[in-house]
């Protein structure tokens, strides 16, 4: 009997891992733009700010998708529904690399939005209907590293093989890619049907949590500071840092390997202290992105600030995800569905300051804006603690 439990559970956590693959993929194809701004810009004809647009525009798709997934996906079976999203995914990176000019490009890109703002929705809520309760939390860091694995592997290898063989190419890989994972999740999941059907009220009610609400506030300002600066990363390290395109893809993959380690330490952290470890990582990344500006004269001191900020980021999307089930684990779809919309309007609002600030001020300005706002982001956090009870304790993953 034992040896029975073991195998299902292994099956289970099997489940949860094609799960990461999608996170990996998704992060990829969002993020991989970072990397190829300057090629894409060149040969399209347009502004490194315009070029930008290719981490905007997915991010606004998304950010109007995602509070109505789950509304009308109603009872649809969930294992469908992801492994549809994967395939939306292949699609659009197919566009995009076939794209003959920046509107074909963009439309590729909102698709993409679109894969975005439903795979996100409701991967983290199908992740813990997958396992026990109490292993609830682990389920969710394991699906956020892949956004860990995506820096390290996805994004950083896109970098040098568009250097190798052409952006394009790069983005034929990654749907290849997605094309894998949709067949590896169709064959892994189990049938998910829909427990409770959703409604426009319950985004209300969700809201009126004023935890929730001052959560999401904090996840608004952190994200927006990372993408106002993150964007342009590339040419600053390449530019300003004087890093080679080689040296490039290695530093990028330094940030993944960094930001996997922060999601296992906030997701082990975030269990007994929550609301610390979020004002922590707050405060760590805004020191961070600051100090890669500085410092930029130093390569090794601007690089190790860059990781750093690697690392404290990936703490940041940990704690929110965690907080977000707390604050109402019986409404944790509508939550995810609610937090994909803040972090994506904060990812374009993000990305569009900063690519007006690069292309009037230069890119430092873009690095200043990125820290302010992520050292705001400990506020809303703070409030939290003085004016409301905390979030449940771990017991709360448990339910």
């Amino acid at each position: 009997m034992q040896v029975k439990e073991t195998a299902v559970q292994r099956s289970d956590w099997l489940s949860v891992m094609s799960l990461t693959a999608g996170t990996f993929m998704l992060v990829t194809s969002e993020l991989m733009p970072v990397g190829l701004l300057d090629p894409i810009a060149a040969e399209l004809d347009i502004s490194r700010g315009h070029a930008g647009w290719m981490i905007t525009a997915p991010g606004m798709i998304a950010a109007l998708v995602a509070p109505f997934a789950s509304l009308l996906a109603r009872a649809v079976d969930r294992r469908l529904l992801l492994v549809a999203l994967s395939l939306m995914v292949a699609i659009a990176d197919t566009v995009v690399a076939f794209a003959p000019n920046v509107l074909t490009l963009l439309a590729g890109r909102m698709l993409l939005g679109a894969s975005v703002a439903g795979f996100w929705t409701f991967a983290a809520a199908v992740g813990r209907r997958l396992v026990t309760q109490r292993s609830g939390d682990r389920a969710v860091t394991i699906i956020l590293m892949g956004i860990s694995v995506g820096t390290v592997m996805g994004v950083p290898a896109g970098t040098m093989l568009g250097d190798a063989t052409g952006w394009r190419c790069a983005f034929i890989t990654i749907a290849c890619i997605a094309g894998a994972v949709a067949l590896a999740q169709s064959l892994l999941l189990p049938a998910l049907p829909m427990r409770q059907i959703l409604s426009l009220r319950d985004l209300g009610r969700f809201l009126l949590i004023p935890q929730a609400s001052l959560g999401y506030l904090a996840c608004a300002l952190g994200s927006a500071g990372h993408f106002a600066a993150y964007t342009f990363l590339a040419p600053f390290l390449t530019q300003q840092v004087g890093l080679q395109l080689s040296q490039l893809g290695w530093t990028l993959a330094a940030c993944g390997v960094a930001g996997g380690i922060g999601t296992f330490a906030a997701g082990v952290a975030a269990q007994r202290r929550l609301s610390a470890s979020y004002m922590i990582s707050a405060i760590v990344m805004a020191g961070s992105i600051a100090a890669a500006s500085i410092t930029c004269a130093e390569p090794l001191a601007s690089v190790a600030a860059t990781v750093l900020w690697g690392t404290a980021f990936a703490s940041i999307q940990t704690c929110i995800q965690i907080w977000t089930f707390r604050v109402a684990p019986e409404r944790f779809e509508i939550g995810s569905a609610l937090m994909v919309t803040v972090y994506h309007v904060a990812l374009a609002a993000g990305s569009f300051a900063g690519g007006e600030l690069v292309d009037r001020l230069g890119i430092d300005s873009a690095f200043t804006l990125g820290s302010l706002l992520a050292l705001a982001c400990v506020i809303p956090i703070a409030v939290s603690n003085v004016r409301f009870p905390r979030p449940t304790s771990t017991s709360a993953s448990d339910t």
